[in-house]
């Protein structure tokens, strides 16, 4: 399996670039899950496919969950107060059908979930390829939307208080107190 190599990120005084860098991370997340499937059909669950899969649920049980606590909880409702301005009904939508989308791709993770614990732990030697890529093809079209509406619109709107309310949110939702 290919190993990904990490340059440093924005940081919590860069919320707004950080929750998009995360997007790419989600990204190759996705990516790793694809090329586990043809992995999977060529070595079976080696080491690097049990490594894998160990990757991948240690992402998604945890740095996903926080991410779309980060909007939900932080980013959403700072929003809405402009949204609330005239024209911004659209923005409103995007943010109601984004949070329900988190949890149609928090359901299509935990239908997954159980054969990557058997993978990493040896026990199975395949994963259904039509699953992954519709959780792949799910989690693209929730970060496009994301890119499209959501992130401009915060990076345009939210003044730099209202930036360092919410990184010092997602620093401490993640136990970092260096903001």
């Amino acid at each position: 399996m290919e190993r990904w190599i990490l340059k440093p990120g924005p940081g919590f005084h860069e919320p707004v670039e950080m929750l998009d860098a995360c997007h790419e991370r989600m990204r190759r997340h996705c990516q790793t899950l694809e090329k586990l499937v043809t992995h999977l059909g060529m070595t079976g669950a080696d080491e690097s496919a049990r490594q894998a899969a160990a990757n991948v649920i240690r992402y998604f049980d945890q740095s996903a969950l926080d991410h779309h606590a980060d909007e939900e909880v932080n980013l959403f409702p700072l929003l809405r107060d402009f949204a609330s301005q005239p024209k911004q009904d659209v923005l409103i939508q995007q943010m109601d059908w984004l949070i329900g989308d988190h949890r149609r791709l928090e359901q299509a993770w935990k239908a997954i979930r159980p054969r990557l614990e058997a993978i990493q732990a040896g026990r199975q030697e395949s994963l259904d390829a039509h699953e992954v890529a519709c959780l792949c093809d799910s989690y693209e079209h929730h970060l496009f939307m994301e890119e499209t509406w959501i992130l401009p619109f915060a990076k345009a709107h939210l003044t730099a208080g209202q930036l360092q309310e919410l990184g010092q949110a997602m620093a401490q939702r993640r136990g970092d107190l260096r903001i």
